[in-house]
């Protein structure tokens, strides 16, 4: 086991690579801090009250609790000006709907975990002196009421995607290998009975989509196309209107 290869990585170290392979090179190669986003602090502080939300036992906080946690957790200092009450607006608006929703479907679910971390190791179809080591962490991981699982991950971007772009989402199929490396018994009914779910909070929309052990091994054949990618890169930008905030 001492020679062999050990790769580390997760979804969005392989995901900057997609978008831009300089921008990978800053962020993963050399570690340059990228400086905080209005969007990032947004979206940030948005889980982190989803994650105390669902966290607490045995009673969930109540919506006073929840918003009362917002604005203890908020950070004024990368809004400025008026963007700061618009921002933290449209964070209290978010949360007051999504717990309206949830006390509607509370019953049939739930909640194994928040913020679960998971770590998958991949072998590589063409040297077995090769690994690769993915990690990753899921924002909320339910239990049904019929013994399935489903992996749910927050967005707050503004554009909902299609159905196909959910269904082909390299993001959910990697969040799936890892839970079933996680707790590999609630694949007994089948990996086809994993929900695999984005939840639009912004929408407060869900798409859910599943996937099959054929999907999973052609997923784990692109991650070892992807590190093969990187490996040989050059490392070029590819300019786009996302440059400016890089």
């Amino acid at each position: 086991m001492s020679d062999v290869k050990i790769i580390k990585t997760s979804y969005s170290a392989l995901d900057t690579f997609k978008q831009c392979p300089l921008k990978y090179k800053f962020q993963v190669v050399d570690k340059i801090k990228a400086p905080k986003t209005k969007e990032a602090v947004f979206g940030n502080k948005l889980h982190k009250a989803l994650q105390y939300f669902h966290s607490q036992s045995p009673l969930s906080p109540t919506l006073d609790e929840l918003l009362n946690y917002l604005k203890d957790a908020w950070d004024s200092s990368v809004f400025p000006g008026d963007e700061d009450m618009i921002y933290f607006s449209e964070a209290i608006k978010i949360l007051k709907h999504y717990y309206e929703d949830f006390t509607k479907i509370k019953d049939k679910f739930t909640v194994l975990g928040t913020e679960t971390r998971f770590e998958v190791l991949l072998e590589n179809p063409k040297s077995q002196n090769e690994k690769c080591l993915l990690a990753g962490i899921v924002d909320r991981i339910n239990k049904t009421s019929d013994n399935k699982l489903e992996i749910v991950d927050y967005k707050t971007t503004k554009k909902l995607p299609s159905q196909e772009d959910v269904n082909n989402s390299l993001q959910l199929s990697l969040y799936c290998l890892g839970i079933i490396n996680r707790w590999p018994q609630f694949i007994q009914q089948g990996i086809e009975n994993i929900k695999l779910t984005f939840y639009y909070l912004k929408h407060q929309e869900t798409i859910t989509t599943f996937r099959t052990k054929q999907q999973l091994d052609h997923i784990q054949e692109k991650v070892w196309d992807l590190l093969g990618k990187i490996e040989k890169s050059e490392f070029q930008a590819i300019p786009s209107a996302l440059c400016d905030w890089c």
